[in-house]
Parts: structure tokens; C-alpha cells; sequence
């Protein structure tokens, strides 16, 4: 892996998302987080599971967007576009279009974000992914800004519609 003082570079089978989620589901303070994927699953991760880091989300009244693909019935992609519904702050936006796959996660202290080709999907963190982790700091506030500004902008085009 390869690194800056505001980038790194992952690749390779489960170290793309399963890091950011590990990540995120330490956080003491989560406030803000955008989840783009048109393919969203419950998975394991190293520090917990989805299940639980929206509960914890849920808990801390964190501001969750989600931008992704209308699910199929009974697929693994509706029963977590159900349970993340059930959170009172979430914002969920269907895409059918959607094939970019970024995350982003805001704290009282820090952002950052995961620009790559992983779903938040349990396949993903078996097959050969490649990500970017951007810190929010030095020339990486700008790129972790322009992500927030497209997941934003996302919500509201032509072709999204609110779930």
C-alpha cells in the first residue's frame, strides 16, 4: 500500500471496504455519513457488522445518505436498504444508473472518504477490489469536499428518486 500524508492507496481481496467500515464503526463521534454503491449488503467486518454499525449510527443519531440501486425483492440488497430505513435519520435515494461507489464519514473531528470500485457488498471483500482513502487534511480536504458536494448533488438529479 502506498501513502501520502492525505492519500492511500488499497487493493487486493477484503482490504477496501472492510477497512473504511472497521473505521467507521470505531468512530466516537460519527455526525455525517454517505454510503454511494449501487449494491449494499450486510457483511462482516473486523471490528463488527453492518447490522450493528447501523445501530450504532442509529444510537448517535448520525445523519446516514445512501445513494444505490432500487433493490430487487427478497435480495440481500432490499433487506439492508430495510433495516438502514428503519434508522429515524436516514435519507435513502434510488439511482438506477448508479455505478460509482464512494463512502464518506464525517466526525466532530475528522472526514474522510473511500473513492473505488468496491460495492458495500459481502462479495466485495472476496474479490480483487482497488480504493483510494482520502483524508480530510491538506490537498485532501479538497477531493473529501468535492465528494461531499456530488453525493449532495446526487440526491436531486433527474434520474434519482427518494426510496
Amino acid at each position: 500500500m502506498q501513502r501520502t500524508n492525505f492519500l492511500q492507496l488499497r487493493y487486493g481481496a477484503g482490504n477496501v471496504i472492510e477497512p473504511f467500515l472497521s473505521r467507521l464503526y470505531i468512530e466516537r463521534n460519527p455526525k455525517t455519513v454517505y454510503w454511494v454503491s449501487p449494491w449494499l449488503t450486510h457483511m462482516n467486518f473486523r471490528t463488527g457488522t453492518t447490522k450493528k454499525l447501523l445501530k450504532k449510527l442509529q444510537l448517535h443519531g448520525v445523519n446516514l445518505v445512501i445513494i444505490t440501486r432500487e433493490p430487487e425483492l427478497g435480495s440481500p440488497h432490499q433487506t439492508f436498504i430495510r433495516d438502514a430505513k428503519e434508522l429515524p435519520t436516514a435519507s435513502i435515494f434510488y439511482m438506477a444508473m448508479l455505478h460509482a461507489k464512494f463512502y464518506l464519514a464525517a466526525t466532530s473531528e475528522r472526514r474522510y472518504a473511500l473513492l473505488g470500485s468496491a460495492n458495500m457488498y459481502e462479495w466485495s471483500n472476496r474479490s480483487y477490489e482497488m480504493g483510494v482513502v482520502i483524508e480530510s487534511r491538506g490537498e485532501g480536504e479538497t477531493l473529501v469536499d468535492k465528494l461531499e458536494e456530488l453525493a449532495i448533488e446526487l440526491r436531486v438529479t433527474k434520474y434519482t428518486t427518494k426510496a
